[in-house]
């Protein structure tokens, strides 16, 4: 047990290292963000389970020192997501885990070794942040700097930002937030039967059907894949897409014909594809348009939907929430 924690704040301790050395990197940024929320999203899975357990096996993971849950939580509390990921809830979901470890600790007179080990672990990390900011250079490189310049010129080669070609389109800027409504807490989410992304981040599956005619499962491709959500992210009407329809929103029919692949199309035309502007040759025969069937998607429609789904009750708890968030 204590060896899968380990490995897991292992892995934690490089994907944190690697979000420090992707700031400022618009592409590489939002993926290795996604990476360590993941990790986190495993660490929030974990702990209560630990919890359940035989209490021996619980001292054994957190009890003596205290450093494992220590130094996962000051690294919750020294991160700082872009926009786009602030809101991702295996932040919020593994800072509840280890608040949970915590309690346990103290009950078990631990507190003191548990705020001595959360000072020890926000100096490292303090440390570490100011390491990375102010690098010691040296002005004559020894000789084993220069046996060592060639690997270093391929880990930088390997970790230099995409050409601007192998830009995704679609992906949305790392400073914009998700659209409203689009990220929905796990307990609401049960309470109103709002599918949410299975890869944790919180965000409502996207709507439509795949290929196969089954029910999206994550939000968008972008989270799919492990890099930037796309634009779209969250602004697609359900109204606007289903079988025959554009997977995009937009309301058009798809257009005939198979892809390079030999799988049938399921947006209405390149343009649209790649998030520009519809192709000329585009048809609108069939489409779904404002003045017919589509219902704009924005605060009021979502506020319907939850006071439609909510008892009254907790639709008062749900808006008192929503007034402490605007404050």
């Amino acid at each position: 047990e204590a060896e899968k924690v380990d490995a897991l704040i292992e892995n934690l301790n490089v994907a944190y290292t690697r979000v420090l050395a992707a700031q400022g990197k618009f592409v590489a940024l939002p993926a290795e963000e996604l990476n360590l929320l993941s990790i986190l999203g495993q660490l929030r899975d974990y702990f209560p389970q630990s919890l359940s357990g035989d209490r021996d096996i619980l001292v054994e993971l957190f009890g003596g020192s205290c450093h494992r849950v220590a130094h996962v939580q000051a690294m919750i509390e020294s991160l700082e997501l872009s926009p786009m990921n602030a809101s991702d809830q295996r932040l919020r979901g593994c800072t509840g885990a280890c608040a949970s470890v915590k309690e346990v600790l103290v009950d078990m007179g631990l507190s003191d070794a548990l705020r001595k080990a959360m000072e020890d672990e926000k100096k490292v990390l303090i440390d570490k942040a100011k390491a990375e900011e102010n690098p010691e250079v040296s002005t004559e490189p020894t000789a084993e700097a220069a046996v060592e310049a060639t690997p270093q010129l391929e880990v930088a080669a390997r970790d230099a930002e995409p050409s601007v070609d192998s830009v995704d389109p679609l992906a949305a800027s790392i400073h914009v937030r998700p659209a409203l409504g689009a990220v929905v807490e796990e307990e609401w989410a049960q309470l109103m039967g709002v599918a949410t992304c299975k890869l944790g981040c919180g965000r409502r599956v996207a709507p439509g059907i795949t290929r196969s005619g089954k029910n999206f499962d994550t939000c968008c491709r972008g989270c799919a894949t492990g890099k930037a959500h796309h634009k779209l992210c969250g602004l697609i009407d359900p109204k606007m897409v289903g079988e025959g329809r554009c997977k995009m929103g937009c309301g058009r029919r798809v257009a005939e014909g198979f892809d390079r692949k030999g799988l049938s199309r399921d947006t209405c035309c390149r343009g649209c594809a790649e998030g520009e502007h519809h192709d000329d040759t585009c048809s609108l025969v069939g489409a779904i348009t404002d003045d017919t069937e589509a219902k704009e998607c924005g605060e009021r429609a979502f506020f319907t939907e939850v006071k439609t789904t909510l008892p009254e009750k907790q639709f008062g708890r749900f808006l008192e929430q929503c007034r402490m968030l605007r404050e």
